[in-house]
């Protein structure tokens, strides 16, 4: 009979010391419904010597992983430490060693998820990770268990809850981006490393820079424009290419600049380029209204083709089609997101 349940931690970062914190806290309330105590018997750390932000024995912590993964005592694996192959490794591992895990790694989860799954059930094991969906909301349960009869046909809502903050912080209280950040960071909201957060999807040919999307559209996103736009060529994956676009928004994001000095390789019609030439032509921290830019391209009725070339601007923020708004000062649209707009715009103190 088992007469208590022992938890194997990997990670003790923010989520990590959270979950610490819930365990030591409602021991009464997890013994009333599992019946039995639960404890945290090890807890793996990249720095044996670094300040907590919750007590914890000393004696618990290790930095080799085999220390929790093959405690034949250690009944469940809860994987707070983020990122994907070191993580998805560990859980692999703790599946063979019949382990049940909990994870909160929406990254790993979402890459991953199915051969996890089939690691979990061909050793017997249990796999949840509610914690990495929907910044933790219990959804799944209410879904898999209490709408089980139900058709469901759409599910809405904040896709990216760190850009969500991010970009609320910098729009409504004129935090800066590094700041905005750093506070998303210190609540657990962003990762030490956030860039699968806050980075945006880039592509470029050999002429420069071709797409550029906000941090709603996806590869997806990308693909769609890119093969509209490319229909004859190939697309490959290069960093080290796209790293002078990449620096070029993180000096814009930071205040380091308020120009792109980089190449662009804009495919449209005649029309289009002209629009997107006078958006280029904006300087940075003013606005024009659409009727400006139709008058400044010589087509004083163009206004709603104006609309419509802006709305198709392939590259966002460099060609900065975010400094167009309305004649009664209002923002008018932005295929990024009316949030990000006013984030830019109070980027720019407009």
């Amino acid at each position: 009979m088992v007469n208590k349940v022992s938890i194997g931690l990997l990670g003790l970062g923010v989520v990590g010391s959270g979950v610490v914190h819930i365990i030591n806290n409602h021991q009464e309330k997890l013994k009333h419904q599992l019946g039995v105590p639960v404890e945290v018997k090890r807890v793996l750390v990249r720095n044996l010597e670094k300040a907590r932000e919750v007590d914890v024995d000393p004696t618990l912590l290790t930095v080799n992983p085999d220390d929790v993964l093959n405690d034949p005592e250690i009944d469940v694996i809860i994987e707070v430490m983020g990122g994907v192959d070191i993580a998805k490794d560990y859980i692999l591992k703790a599946f063979s060693a019949k382990k049940h895990v909990v994870s909160a790694n929406k990254d790993l989860v979402a890459l991953h998820g199915p051969e996890l799954h089939a690691a979990a059930e061909n050793n017997k094991c249990d796999f949840y990770y509610e914690a990495s969906v929907a910044g933790g909301i219990p959804i799944l349960r209410g879904i898999t268990d209490g709408l089980a009869s139900d058709r469901i046909e759409r599910v809405m809502g904040i896709v990216n809850g760190t850009t969500n903050y991010i970009l609320t912080k910098m729009a409504e209280e004129g935090t800066s981006y590094e700041d905005a950040l750093k506070q998303a960071q210190d609540l657990g909201f962003a990762e030490a490393d956030p860039t699968a957060d806050v980075e945006g999807l880039d592509a470029a040919t050999e002429k420069g820079l071709c797409w550029a999307g906000g941090f709603n559209e996806d590869e997806d996103d990308m693909y769609s424009w890119l093969l509209r736009l490319y229909p004859d060529r190939s697309f490959s994956t290069d960093e080290e290419k796209l790293r002078m676009y990449t620096n070029a928004f993180t000096n814009y994001f930071s205040g380091e600049s308020k120009t792109f000095d980089i190449p662009l390789d804009l495919q449209g019609t005649p029309f289009q380029l002209a629009v997107w030439d006078a958006l280029q032509r904006i300087p940075y921290g003013e606005t024009k209204t659409y009727s400006a830019i139709a008058d400044s391209i010589g087509n004083p009725k163009s206004v709603r083709a104006v609309g419509t070339a802006i709305g198709r601007n392939p590259v966002l923020i460099a060609v900065p089609c975010h400094r167009v708004i309305q004649k009664n000062g209002t923002l008018g649209g932005f295929r990024a997101g009316l949030q990000l707009k006013e984030a830019l715009l109070n980027l720019e103190q407009v």
